[in-house]
Formats: C-alpha cells, structure tokens, sequence
C-alpha cells in the first residue's frame, strides 16, 4: 500500500514525464525527479503551426504559447490590406489571454503566457491552450483574410 503515495505523486507531477523522470527510490518505490525538464508540443490548427513551450518555475510552471502569422504587407503593394491589418491588430490590444506582435521586418506573432502557481497537469495545459485559441482564432482568421 505504500507504493500508491508514491504513484499518486508521480501521477500528479509537472508535465511531461520523460526518460529519467521517473525513478525507483532506494526503497524500492517510485520517485520523481524534482525539477521536470522544459518540454516543447506542437500542433497545427487551420494549416498553422503553433508551439507550446512549459517550464518549472518555482514551485510553478510558465506556460507559453505562439504562431508566426505572416508580414504585414507593404503598402506600395496593397495599402488597402496593410490599413485592414494595422486595424485588426490595433482591435486586438485589448485581449487578456492572446497577445499580436509585430517583429522585425513586420513579422506578425500571435502570443501568450501564464504561470501557474503549481505545476500544470495536462488538464491545465489545455485549459490555457484552449482559453488562448477562444481568444485569438477570430482575429487569426481575420488577419488571414488579408496576409
């Protein structure tokens, strides 16, 4: 029965559990290695690549979340689209979750960051990513209108 602590700390641990994570304890139980490595996901949703990045901080994790949407284009080509953009983006600064930046050479990133004060379990880190594309996809798809 005193193997189940032991699993019910593992199971609870920061994500993700990778080689060497996980150890057995000179007691023959299962232990954890106390600082879980940064770890990197990626998923593509409308033919955009994003990248979830999760790392210990503290007792926490910092989670963060980005996709590189395109240039803002030049207004000698379309001022036009350039002027829709810059007003898109500018209607964007008021979000809580997603953040548009603009990078050099007029690069358009669509980020955000959290961290949470204990470390995040998968339920977490999909709570925060679908709290961040909830935010960000309408305005995603509207800047794709124009990139």
């Amino acid at each position: 029965m005193t193997a189940l602590p032991a699993l019910s700390d593992v199971a609870n641990t920061a994500l993700p559990l990778r080689l060497g994570t996980v150890h057995v304890t000179p007691e023959g139980l299962l232990g954890i290695r106390e600082t879980p490595p940064p770890s990197s996901q990626r998923f593509v949703l409308d033919d955009l690549p994003f990248q979830v990045a999760l790392s210990p901080e503290g007792d926490g994790t910092r989670y963060r979340i980005w996709a590189e949407l395109g240039y803002v284009p030049y207004t000698a080509h379309s001022p036009e689209r350039r002027a829709a953009v810059i007003r898109i983006l500018r209607t964007a600064r008021s979000l809580e979750t997603a953040c548009f930046a603009l990078e050099r050479g007029q690069k358009i990133v669509v980020l955000g960051e959290t961290v949470s004060e204990e470390p995040l379990t998968v339920d977490g880190m999909m709570f925060e990513t679908v709290r961040f594309l909830q935010e960000a996809r309408p305005f995603i798809r509207l800047l794709g209108r124009y990139l």
